[in-house]
C-alpha cells in the first residue's frame, strides 16, 4: 500500500472545508435571528470563495499515488454511496487509509 502524497495538505484542506461550511451555517443562523448582520455578507462572500477557491486548488495537489487522480475528498474504505463515506475532520487524525474513488485502491493516509 503506497503512502499519499502531500498528506499534510489533504489533513489541512478537510480542516478548511469543515470550518468554511461552520462559519457559514453559523452566519446563516445569525441572520436568522438579527436582520442587521445581512451587512457583514460581503466579508463572509468573500472568506467563502477565497476559501473554496484555495480548497480546490490545493486538491491538484493531493493525488492518488496508484493513477495520479487529484483526491479534493477524502474517503472512507468500504461500501455505499461515496457522499457517506467522506470523511470528517475528526476521522482524519483517527484512520490510516483511505480509498481512491477512481481506482478504488487503498491508500495509505498516516503511519
Amino acid at each position: 500500500m503506497k503512502p499519499l502524497k502531500n498528506r499534510f495538505l489533504a489533513i489541512v484542506m478537510q480542516v478548511e472545508l469543515t470550518l468554511n461550511l461552520w462559519v457559514g451555517g453559523g452566519f446563516m443562523i445569525w441572520v436568522l435571528i438579527d436582520r442587521d448582520a445581512t451587512r457583514y455578507f460581503e466579508p463572509y462572500a468573500v472568506f467563502a470563495i477565497i476559501s473554496l477557491c484555495l480548497f480546490f486548488a490545493s486538491a491538484w495537489f493531493v493525488r492518488c499515488p496508484l493513477c495520479n487522480k487529484c483526491m479534493p475528498h477524502l474517503y472512507k474504505p468500504g461500501e455505499g454511496l461515496l457522499m457517506h463515506r467522506v470523511m470528517r475532520v475528526h476521522e482524519v487524525f483517527t484512520h490510516k487509509v483511505i480509498e481512491c474513488p477512481e481506482c478504488k485502491q487503498l491508500v495509505k493516509l498516516r503511519d
